[in-house]
């Protein structure tokens, strides 16, 4: 089994599943969901959509680009840390937001 193949074939799956995040919304009429809801709920959903699409887009672009970082042997503590680290900040902006 080609392990390298296998992860840039998840990398164009997640480039995929970026680019309906920006379809999508408007076919479910995203826009008025946050007129509808409290102004920090609002701004939670914007910020949190935006985290989504960043963190995956960074996963697919790490895919595809340089497959051989899930690959490696010898650095699996610095590859889990520091994507623990980045999945950590997913809470920062939406504790930014209610500031």
């Amino acid at each position: 089994m080609n392990w390298e193949l296998l992860i840039r074939m998840a990398g164009l799956g997640l480039l995929l599943i970026a680019l309906a995040n920006f379809i999508v919304p408007s076919m479910l009429n995203y826009r008025a969901i946050p007129a509808k809801v409290d102004r920090g709920f609002a701004r939670i959903f914007t910020v949190h959509a935006f985290y989504i699409v960043v963190t995956v887009l960074g996963m697919g672009g790490l895919c595809l680009r340089a497959p051989a970082f899930f690959l490696e042997d010898g650095s699996e503590w610095v590859r889990a840390g520091s994507m623990g680290l980045f999945s950590l900040g997913a809470d920062f902006p939406t504790i930014a937001t209610l500031a």
